[in-house]
Order: C-alpha cells, then structure tokens, then sequence
C-alpha cells in the first residue's frame, strides 16, 4: 500500500484514547497476552539530516496514526513475514520526532518475551540506542519486567507498569520468572505448532425461582417517608390522579405521561402495592429499593429516588423493571459485585481500556454511544437478572431523562465479558 504526497496520516482509532503527546518518548502499550494483541503508541526520534526512515513491525501490524512534521508520504509492504514501513519527510538540521500508533495480533505469540522476534516495537538500523519509558497495560495476572527501573504502578484487574530504561537498542518486555537479559538473545528462535482454535466458554447460570425479598423494617425509613410511600401506593391502587400529583415532584420527568402510566391500567387491576426491601440515603435524598406486587402477585422490581422538600417528601424518579431482575445490593457475590463497580466506573469516565477488554463485540458503535452520554448521565443502582445473564444499570440524564444501559454478560475465566448492550428509555 502506498501513500503519497503530503497526507496528514493521523488516523485515529475512537477504541485508543489519545491526543496529545504531552510528554516526549512515552510509550503506552495495551496488552492481551492469551490473545497475542497489542496496541502501542509511540514517539521515535528520528536523527538529523535523514530524509527517509524504514522499520519493521510484525506482519499484522495495522497502522492507526503516523505523522511526522515535515511528512511527503509513507509505504506499507507486507513480505517475509514482516511489515516494512518506510516514512518519507523532508530533511531538518535537527532531531524530528515520528508520532507513531498501530495495533495488531502477533501471529504464534507464545507468552515469554515482547522482543525483536515478536517485532513488537518498530525496528530500523537507521534509529540510535536511546532512553526509553514504557507504561505498559495489561492482565493483573501478568507481571512485566524490563532491564531498567519501575517508575510507578497501579494494581487492579487491569494493573499499569510505568518502566524507565536506559539507553538501549530495542526495548524488551518479559513475563518469565527468569531476569535474565533477553537482549543477549536477539536470534532465539521459537518452535511453536499451529494453533488451534479456542472456543470461548460461555457460563450458563441456571435459572432460579424469583424469590421474594424479606421487607426492611418501617421503623428504620423516616416516618414521615413511610406514611408517604403508604399513601403513594393507596393512590396507585385507587387511581387518584389528585393524590399522585401531589405525591410526584413537578420536575418530573415526562410527569403526566408516568401518572397515565399508573392510573390506566385494565379495571381488573384493582389492587397495586409495594413492599420496601432496601434503602440508602443519599443526601437530602432517599433512594428506596421495592418489589412491586399486582393483585398479591410479585411482578417488578421498583428503584424510587425520593426528595425531601420542606418537610414534604416528592417521588423525583421511578425505575421499574421485570422481577426476575435482582438489584445489586440483594446480590452475594462479592467479586461479580466488584465486577459490576468497574463496568459502571468504565461507563461514567470512559475508560476505554477496561471497555476494550471486556466488549466481545463490535465495540466502535457502543463506545460512540458511550462517549456521547457519560457526562450527560448519573448513574444509578444495577439489577441483574442471572437467568438471562442480563444486568441493567439504571441513570438519570441531566435533562432530566431516564435511561437504563442493557448488558449481556457471560462468565470468561477470573472476570465477566459483554456480549451485547442497548440504552433503552425508561419512566
């Protein structure tokens, strides 16, 4: 493939979060060591006087971003296994700095070592032995080691390694337990069969019958909100639009669409209550967890947020769903519940690293979606729903909508992964 004339080749992947190269000769590196994929971004010096520049990189190597200040055009061929990358710019008296991105899988990755077999980091005759910082994301079941020193770290599901080394010719990135030099090894060879393929498993939960909550006791939600919440549902079951426009705040979302909502329903309905499960204050707010029954028979699960105005409280939002669904805080377990802490951290700050590993499917329309709402939503409480394997996290936009994110998850391994997502418009 080749690219002439002067072409602004900064193409840029919405799944790779970058901008700005604020600090010179970084090297940010996403990692899946099972799958063989890397995304790396770079700077690379390039020496004074040169007008050309040619690397090698392994033979998948898909080139997201390119650019150097002076740039006439560039080449792409893909021969000997290898991908051979030639820049073309105009000569300069002084260092210029090749701004670099590109991802990929490298084909028969065995888990020992990122060097110059795997052609990992651009390789080029043409480039001097130089500094390097490497801030390396991957697995927290994987520990990098480089020959030089650990800056910093952060340890979670995903752990981030930031690694400074010294002078050297290519940098080396090993996951063995021997801190040996990789670098006086530069022509080890590594037999490996073809791969098969690897079917993912898919954990089946098995269905459970819908269990009714034990209630919270009334003498620990304010009095006040108890009698309200009581005299709430004895409008709901009456059908007392006058009782409901006082119970529900005029700040409503869509508030006379949700009072038809409860009130028009078929006659046969007669009546409608709900129990109190849970609870959390949230300043000068409540937030009340129920389940919903219709003539003594369970039927949804019910999130309420309700304010404290003047020593009158007002339903300020209503999140019903199906009630099979379980909200977060009747679940057990623990590291499903972390699981879901980080999903609905991921959402708010638009973390796409944690994103891209844990999104099995096409991802780019999802993390569009979620770019173009995480700081326009609140996020509220989770429910899931095991037989399904479905989990909904509810949020109330600045505008006062509600909306609620649907994810498919399945169990992979040590963590959860998402097989499909929706927003759906919620009362």
């Amino acid at each position: 493939m080749k690219q002439a004339g002067c072409i602004l080749a900064l193409i840029m992947i919405l799944l790779f979060p970058f901008s700005v190269f604020a600090e010179a000769e970084i090297t940010e590196v996403f990692f899946i060591p099972e799958q063989g994929f890397i995304r790396v971004k770079t700077q690379i010096p390039i020496p004074a006087g040169l007008e050309q520049v040619n690397f090698t990189l392994f033979p998948q190597a898909h080139i997201t971003a390119l650019w150097i200040p002076s740039l006439t055009g560039y080449e792409i061929s893909r021969t000997g296994g290898k991908s051979v990358i030639t820049v073309l710019f105009q000569p300069d008296n002084a260092v210029q700095v090749l701004e670099l991105s590109y991802e990929g899988f490298m084909p028969d990755y065995q888990l020992e070592a990122l060097d110059q077999n795997s052609m990992w980091y651009p390789k080029s005759e043409q480039l001097l032995a130089r500094d390097y910082q490497i801030k390396i994301t991957l697995s927290g079941d994987y520990v990098p080691k480089l020959n030089g020193e650990l800056i910093e770290m952060w340890e979670s599901t995903f752990s981030t390694y930031n690694w400074f080394i010294e002078g050297k010719d290519y940098p080396i990135i090993w996951f063995t337990d021997t801190e040996g030099d990789l670098e006086e090894q530069p022509n080890t060879e590594i037999m490996v069969e073809d791969p098969e393929r690897v079917h993912e498993e898919i954990h089946e939960v098995m269905p459970e019958e819908i269990a009714e909550a034990a209630p919270v006791d009334q003498d620990t939600i304010p009095n006040d909100l108890a009698t309200t919440f009581a005299q709430f549902d004895e409008a709901v079951s009456e059908r007392n639009r006058e009782a409901l426009e006082v119970f529900i705040h005029e700040d409503f979302p869509s508030r006379n669409q949700f009072i038809n909502y409860l009130i028009m329903r078929p006659d046969t309905i007669t009546k409608v209550s709900t129990q109190v499960v849970d609870f959390k204050p949230v300043e000068a707010e409540i937030a009340i967890y129920a389940q919903l029954y219709v003539e003594q028979v369970l039927t949804s699960q019910v999130h309420s947020l309700w304010l404290n105005r003047e020593d009158k409280w007002y339903l300020a939002s209503w999140s019903q769903i199906p009630a099979e669904y379980q909200f977060e805080s009747q679940l057990e377990d623990t590291e499903f519940l972390f699981w879901i802490e980080q999903l609905r951290s991921a959402v708010k700050e638009l973390d796409l690293i944690w994103l891209d590993h844990h999104i099995t499917y096409p991802k780019l329309p999802v993390v569009r979606f979620l770019q173009s709402i995480h700081t326009k939503i609140e996020l509220d409480t989770a429910a899931v729903c095991a037989e399904q394997s479905e989990l909904v996290i509810l949020g109330r936009m600045h505008n006062g909508e509600r909306l609620k994110l649907v994810f498919t998850y399945y169990h992979d391994g040590q963590t959860w992964k998402v097989s499909s997502f929706s927003a759906q418009p919620i009362y």
